[in-house]
């Protein structure tokens, strides 16, 4: 199955990423004073089927996160959820030019409940501005967050191996060594929303953490993929903005693979 003469997205996808992060140093706005590492696990995996309408495609899906600290803030050590995935997504080829991704499932820390259920959403599109250069705006929002996230900037190719995206909240510099294998350095924000049980009863979190690095990406062989990186943890933050405010901290480096399998008919 081909698009405008390129391949079409996989049918298929199963992805699993696992990030260690070192010891930060975290404070609050009373002075109480929290260190730890930090260790998270995302997998999921999608099915994909083309619409009607020509380069529009439908994903569906099922999504698990799972966030542990060795010393958390307060009783909080644990951060989880596990959801379904449903996409409409519009590519130009292989690229994705814009998607709506809703995320049904529970946000919680140690036990799920139905006051728990969320259903985060996120929005992207591209807008073609210039040869070589196209703007991209959106947003991501669910009921556990604080505030929405805005993503908005530009992507300028200056050359096929070149590319700088200007993108707020993740800019990037992605050099393209040959067909199958990349390297990117810029910031990555990883996190979510959860409803967790504090000594006070329950109340949201907004968990986020901030990583500035290198990936190497390349395809392992047919149908897989990889990516490994490392660098810094820039913010780290666990945001009670219900009760208590934010607790902020940084000073950690990090170490992220990563194994995306995809099949195609």
């Amino acid at each position: 199955m081909t698009t405008h003469g390129q391949t079409a997205p996989p049918a298929i996808e199963a992805e699993f990423t696992g990030v260690v992060s070192g010891t930060a140093r975290l404070d609050d706005s009373r002075g109480n004073k929290y260190s730890g590492n930090a260790q998270s696990a995302i997998a999921s995996c999608l099915v994909r089927r083309s619409l009607a309408e020509k380069d529009w495609y439908f994903d569906l899906g099922v999504r698990a996160e799972d966030y542990r600290f060795s010393h958390g803030v307060g009783s909080l050590r644990h951060l989880q959820d596990y959801a379904a995935v449903l996409a409409v997504e519009y590519y130009a080829g292989e690229e994705p030019a814009a998607a709506l991704t809703l995320r049904p499932g529970w946000y919680f820390g140690t036990h799920a409940t139905a006051s728990s259920w969320d259903v985060p959403v996120e929005l992207t599109s591209g807008l073609p501005l210039a040869r070589g250069l196209d703007g991209v705006w959106g947003f991501s929002n669910a009921r556990f967050y604080h505030h929405a996230v805005p993503v908005l900037g530009v992507a300028w190719t200056l050359s096929p191996r070149l590319r700088i995206e200007a993108i707020y909240p993740e800019p990037a510099v992605v050099w393209t060594i040959n067909r199958t294998t990349s390297l990117r350095f810029g910031g990555e924000l990883t996190g979510g929303g959860f409803l967790v049980e504090t000594t006070g009863g329950k109340t949201a979190v907004e968990y986020s953490s901030y990583k500035v690095g290198a990936e190497l990406s390349g395809e392992w062989r047919r149908g897989i993929t990889y990516a490994v990186a490392t660098g810094y943890e820039a913010v780290r933050t666990f945001d009670f903005f219900r009760r208590q405010g934010a607790v902020k901290g940084s000073g950690s480096a990090y170490f992220k693979f990563r194994l995306i399998f995809a099949h195609r008919p």
